[in-house]
């Protein structure tokens, strides 16, 4: 018997599946981690016992629901899950009502939760939905607590950190904003609130790239790592601070690398707020550039960060760690933070990894077999010829080498690639840290019929 663990953005998402997977192999499973882009090909041929999706939209229903037929029992971890806003449309209330509209709930058999907040939601709607939904917290974040930040580490030290949270008007995936607008209503959005949300990002923008960029200069003696957020594309940071001697554009890696060396960050609405408390380290938000429609939409990373009021204010907090210190208390932000992200103890994979585990165990009433047609139609409804030559092509000529040629096609495609020399490597570490020695097999999974390779990757324990 076999889990799928679908990986959205290896970045930001790849250490907490890879925890998950661990503890998988560690009970004996069979683990597929498989890229986000190439599961509707490659799941039919593979027909695990249980998938575990990046998220529940409209934009990948049909997805879900080609999984449920096939005898596939679905489980969701949202990748976005947990940094909602207290009222408007990204509240916990909105979720819920979007997640019942869409039918989701006939379709999910397990739905895990970041944190106690949205389950409340969902039992404000429904009393009876205890089983469905689990609050497990999410795994990216057992990267902040030991054993597991041990792994953490970076080739600089003492930089101020500059993570930036642009991907509707900076998009690094999309071709166009007006893509990124589509998306942001397919998510089920009100259109108005999304021209709002829009127009802020526009504005904003700029604002906060021409204070990094007086900032930088105004600083020489320090050294500002700008990182972007995984969906912006990082060439225009290059292009527009290559004068700037002592700024570094690194996009690569989890930022936890990033945010563990670091003096302290700068930030205007991010999520990385979260994980910098959590490593002690002082986030710095931009308030004086902020405005309402941002904070109504993520209102967290500005409570739980230490507030520069204006442009001196954000220069004497640079430079001064003792101000730093005085300023913000990391006890205070911790009531902020566990109501969103449960209890953040190292052990969300864990439990997820449990979960999953009683999940594939229960008894179904339909096996998963391997279904070629489902191949074709990448496991969609709607009928799309290009969509089933590249099915064909995947059961051809198997679907990592019709994906690396997508890739020579869309190259922001290629960033979104799984390793598997990374994959061995992390897993290997995993064991290090805690002092637990695994064995395992990883390997390429193969298409049944013409044995090529897929992007997936099969994790066998010996």
């Amino acid at each position: 018997m076999a889990i799928s663990l679908i990986v959205d953005n290896p970045k930001r998402d790849l250490d907490g599946i890879l925890l998950i997977a661990y503890h998988l192999l560690r009970q004996g499973v069979v683990v597929y981690i498989t890229p986000m882009y190439q599961q509707g090909y490659e799941l039919p041929m593979l027909a695990p016992e249980v998938v575990l999706s990046n998220y529940a939209r409209l934009n990948n229903r049909d997805l879900l629901v080609n999984y449920s037929k096939a005898g596939i029992k679905v489980a969701v971890l949202d990748t976005e899950g947990g940094l909602l806003s207290e009222h408007g449309q990204n509240s916990p209330g909105k979720w819920v009502e979007r997640f019942q509209s869409n039918g989701f709930d006939s379709i999910i058999d397990k739905y895990f939760l970041w944190g106690e907040r949205l389950l409340d939601a969902f039992r404000e709607s429904d009393n009876h939905c205890s089983k469905q939904f689990v609050v497990t917290g999410c795994p990216r974040y057992d990267m902040c607590i030991s054993p597991w930040s041990r792994m953490l580490d970076y080739s600089e030290e003492g930089y101020v950190l500059v993570n930036t949270n642009f991907p509707i008007v900076n998009p690094a995936y999309s071709k166009s904003s007006k893509q990124e607008f589509n998306a942001s209503l397919e998510i089920g959005y009100k259109e108005t609130y999304v021209q709002a949300l829009h127009k802020s990002f526009d504005e904003l923008f700029l604002k906060y790239i021409q204070t990094l960029y007086l900032l930088a200069q105004s600083n020489s003696n320090i050294l500002f790592v700008i990182r972007p957020h995984p969906f912006e594309d990082a060439e225009y940071y290059r292009k527009k601070f290559k004068l700037i001697a002592n700024v570094k554009i690194d996009p690569f890696g989890n930022v936890l690398n990033q945010i563990h060396n670091a003096a302290c960050i700068v930030h205007l609405n991010c999520s990385t707020a979260i994980e910098s408390n959590l490593l002690s380290k002082v986030p710095i938000s931009l308030e004086f550039l902020n405005n309402s429609t941002f904070l109504e939409h993520s209102a967290l990373p500005s409570k739980i960060s230490c507030p520069a009021q204006s442009y001196q204010d954000l220069n004497i907090l640079i430079r001064d760690e003792k101000i730093r210190e005085v300023k913000h208390n990391f006890d205070k932000t911790k009531q902020y933070i566990y109501p969103w992200f449960y209890k953040v103890d190292g052990q969300a994979a864990q439990r997820l990894a449990s979960s999953l585990l009683s999940l594939l165990n229960e008894s179904s009433s339909l096996q998963p077999k391997p279904n070629w047609l489902a191949t074709m139609q990448g496991s969609r409804t709607n009928f799309s010829l290009l969509r089933y030559l590249q099915g064909f092509l995947a059961l051809t000529l198997g679907t990592k080498i019709t994906g690396a040629l997508r890739c020579l096609i869309t190259p922001s495609r290629k960033s979104k690639s799984i390793r598997l020399k990374d994959i061995q490597a992390r897993i290997k570490k995993f064991a290090e840290v805690q002092n637990e020695p695994i064995s395992f097999q990883a390997h390429y999974a193969k298409n049944p019929i013409s044995k090529m390779p897929l992007t997936t990757i099969k994790l066998v324990p010996d």
